[in-house]
């Protein structure tokens, strides 16, 4: 990887097949992942079309090498939102891995969803301002293809992430990742996030960050 050659620039329509591409390589664990390649391209195309402001890629040399997304609000409007957006994708790779829609993970995409029905519409635009008056989003995923690992990059995309997100008015970030996840929780130490709550029953570690001119 030639790192003079690098650059972070928004995302566009015509990089949503290679990001999906990414994210299922970076993060097969997950149970979106497992959902299959359909819902996840159009959970990129969410992202693409909601929050363009908040989805950059990086290229080096015209390939795509990694990528951020993010959004205003919080995780559980997010997941409802993304849901209601790719429910035919979301329904299809359920029934694609039926031995997995018992695991709580599922369980958890699917109650999230249900309740996306009962709650009031709203746009994903007009998601995110707290009670306190503040505007609040969320980092959801950042992920760097494994030769361009260990080299900054993923740092680089968090703070251009910053740079946007504080661009358009978001004042209080939130992320959360794994335990297990050393690397994660790595990057957003080394980036200055807070860490906030650790909940070992669900085995996730909870950040927080706010936004200002210095960034």
């Amino acid at each position: 990887m030639s790192g003079a050659q690098i650059t972070i620039k928004p995302l566009t329509a015509q990089d949503i097949p290679q990001v999906a591409e990414i994210f299922c390589q970076q993060f097969p664990s997950l149970s979106w992942t497992s959902l299959g390649s359909n819902f996840i391209r159009k959970f990129v195309e969410w992202h693409f079309k909601f929050h363009p402001e908040l989805a950059l890629v990086a290229q080096d040399d015209g390939r795509l090498i990694g990528f951020v997304v993010g959004a205003t609000g919080g995780h559980r409007e997010y997941y409802r939102q993304v849901l209601h957006y790719a429910f035919p994708e979301f329904l299809a790779g359920s029934l694609l891995h039926p031995w997995r829609v018992f695991r709580p993970s599922f369980l958890t995409l699917w109650l999230e969803f249900f309740r996306s029905l009962r709650s009031t519409r709203i746009s994903p635009k007009e998601i995110g301002m707290a009670k306190t008056g503040e505007k609040k989003g969320i980092l959801c995923f950042v992920a760097v293809i494994e030769p361009a690992q260990a080299q900054g990059l993923g740092a680089r995309l968090n703070q251009a992430f910053e740079k946007a997100a504080f661009k358009s008015g978001i004042e209080v970030l939130s992320a959360y990742t794994d335990i297990s996840n050393l690397a994660a929780r790595r990057l957003n130490e080394k980036c200055g996030w807070k860490q906030v709550r650790v909940d070992p029953h669900r085995k996730m570690v909870y950040f927080s960050k706010r936004l200002d001119d210095n960034l």
